[in-house]
């Protein structure tokens, strides 16, 4: 009795065991693709590695945009920006070791199109010309990010500056824009068919009719 006891006990434990790992299987989705590092590849022409060669070095992920941006304009690798900013340097002072204009990152504005918000300070130092601007690296990640996606998706930076506002970080700024560029290229691979436009019996029957009057007039073969 012990004995068929135990042989029991080790069947349930084996498929008890199974099944919570078939279980945890189906519990577990794929991970979706990441729309904001693909939107960083593409826009910027940096590979996987390099982001994730980022994420080590203690660079938060709306920063990497601002990584990509300096050594893309300094024409180093991304490494040495990261390099340079782990020093305990900040973001402007990364730019300046670069030989960098701060004025590279900003982006044109109608009048008062940064009223209100966290980039009207910085778009005001930008605008009175004044010979030194000091951004703070809130400042340059707004910045950056408001070029970046606004350029990639081709959209008005104000929508961005108005989502950012109202307290969207960028990976949800992302998001949206790239969910849109879906539709619209799912729209594109599957066009609705559209119905014939419907011919009038009377337009019809006149197009024979000429069609009748021109092959009389032709005066083609006679008939043996």
């Amino acid at each position: 009795m012990k004995i068929i006891f135990l042989v029991l006990l080790m069947i349930y434990t084996f498929f008890g065991t199974a099944l919570a790992d078939e279980g945890d299987s189906v519990a577990a989705p794929s991970a979706p693709a990441d729309s904001f590092y693909a939107s960083m590849e593409d826009y910027f022409k940096v590979s996987e590695d390099q982001i994730k060669a980022c994420q080590p070095m203690n660079i938060s992920e709306e920063e990497m945009p601002v990584v990509f941006f300096i050594t893309q304009r300094a024409g180093v690798d991304p490494q040495a920006a990261v390099i340079v900013r782990s020093s305990g340097l900040s973001w402007m002072q990364v730019a300046d070791h670069f030989h960098l204009n701060p004025r590279i990152f900003f982006v044109p504005l109608p009048a008062n199109g940064a009223t209100n918000s966290s980039y009207e300070k910085g778009y005001g130092a930008y605008k009175s010309h004044k010979n030194r601007i000091n951004l703070s690296d809130a400042d340059i990640i707004n910045w950056v990010n408001l070029k970046f996606l606004s350029e990639h998706y081709g959209c008005d930076p104000q929508e961005i500056i108005q989502m950012r506002s109202a307290g969207k970080s960028f990976r949800i700024i992302n998001s949206y824009y790239a969910d849109k560029k879906e539709e619209v290229k799912w729209d594109l691979e599957e066009p609705h068919e559209e119905e014939p436009t419907p011919v009038s019996k009377d337009k019809t029957d006149k197009a024979f009719e000429q069609f009748g009057n021109m092959n009389h007039g032709m005066g083609g073969s006679s008939a043996p």
